[in-house]
């Protein structure tokens, strides 16, 4: 289920319609719809989203080989992956003038394994990625991790962002559009917050007291703990 981010949509769609190469950080709590937004995004004007995993190095360029081999029809990757995050930059290059959208989510799980990765993805968008056609997509769901990796001023990447988007949860208005029922909206916003799998209902008009007893009360309740 996707609901509004209208504002965060046409943001990141009007950035594809750009002319030059974008780099654009996309952060928030886990469970806030980053990856979410980011399919949404795809979905109109294509592209992929590769997930990081908390995995060894190897194991994450072996399977980022796999993934862009398929997304690009590139037999020869698929057989011989990338074995260095040197080889993938490269890659990118190789492909970047046609505009698609290529989105790497949960970034700081390769930083973690690679610390060098931001230095690398620097050095690259300044010696060609920045003059090609390419939209990449960077998203974590630690704020912290990923305002020192990516933003501050010791980040090697300070300076090569060319936007960010802090996703939050709904705001109420959001949601009272949502259940269009101002005393539910209410006490469902109240309980549940502004938390997408939290507060959106499947269906939102039946009785409240059900609602609860469903989403919090019941031991096997998602909520419930």
């Amino acid at each position: 289920m996707f609901i509004y981010r209208k504002s965060e949509l046409s943001a990141l769609i009007r950035r594809f319609h750009s002319k030059k190469a974008e780099l654009l950080i996309l952060y928030g709590r886990r469970r806030v719809g980053k990856s979410e937004l980011i399919d949404q995004v795809i979905s109109q004007v294509g592209g992929i989203r590769l997930l990081a995993r908390e995995e060894s190095r190897h194991l994450q360029l072996k399977r980022i080989s796999s993934e862009l081999a398929v997304f690009f029809k590139d037999d020869y990757l698929l057989h011989a992956p990338f074995p260095d995050w040197d080889a993938f930059f490269v890659y990118l290059m190789q492909h970047g003038d046609i505009r698609t959208v290529i989105a790497i989510d949960e970034f700081p799980y390769l930083v973690q394994e690679e610390p060098s990765l931001p230095s690398l993805l620097q050095y690259y968008w300044d010696t060609g990625l920045s003059k090609k056609n390419l939209y990449l997509i960077l998203s974590g769901s630690s704020i912290g991790l990923v305002e020192s990796q990516l933003m501050q001023y010791k980040s090697p990447l300070y300076g090569r962002r060319t936007g960010q988007i802090l996703l939050r949860p709904f705001r109420f208005i959001d949601y009272y559009s949502y259940v269009n029922n101002l005393h539910k909206a209410i006490v469902l916003y109240g309980i549940f917050g502004g938390t997408p799998p939290y507060c959106l209902i499947e269906e939102p008009f039946i009785d409240l007291e059900e609602i609860v007893c469903q989403k919090l009360l019941m031991e096997d309740a998602f909520l419930f703990r």
